[in-house]
């Protein structure tokens, strides 16, 4: 696996997945947030894409109104950076509450997340797109 010089991409790949679901699972909008670059773009499943920082903090925090998680699982398939980008596909698997009937339901799907490196050297989600595998039952 190519490394881009000044740090180890994927340690930091997989530092921010690893936050990324931490935040899903407190419902945490505002620790999300911080994960993603200014320019950012989030394509979540049958809706339109969502672009920008501040887009993609609402588009989290009013689905975290909606909904909870009582387990979110990534499984990191491939992990690639190069200069100034990388990415990282798998799936994931999780449990969503409804909040408005506390139904719950079992998912699962796959990713892929493109990151970009900040002016400091860090790393940010650049790009992330998902969907799920099957409809759900």
């Amino acid at each position: 696996m190519e490394r881009p010089s000044g740090g180890s991409f994927e340690a930091a790949a997989r530092d921010l997945i690893h936050r990324y679901a931490d935040s899903i699972l407190r419902s945490d909008a505002d620790a999300n947030r911080e994960l993603w670059d200014e320019q950012a773009t989030a394509m979540p499943p049958d809706v339109p894409m969502v672009s920008g920082k501040q887009a993609i903090w609402e588009m989290f925090r009013a689905a975290f109104q909606r909904v909870s998680y009582r387990k979110f699982d990534i499984d990191l398939k491939e992990i690639h950076g190069s200069g100034d980008l990388g990415f990282v596909r798998g799936n994931y698997t999780y449990t969503v509450c409804f909040k408005a009937d506390d139904k719950a339901a079992d998912r699962e799907g796959k990713f892929l997340t493109v990151f970009r490196r900040q002016s400091d050297g860090s790393w940010k989600m650049y790009v992330d797109c998902y969907n799920l595998s099957a409809l759900p039952a």
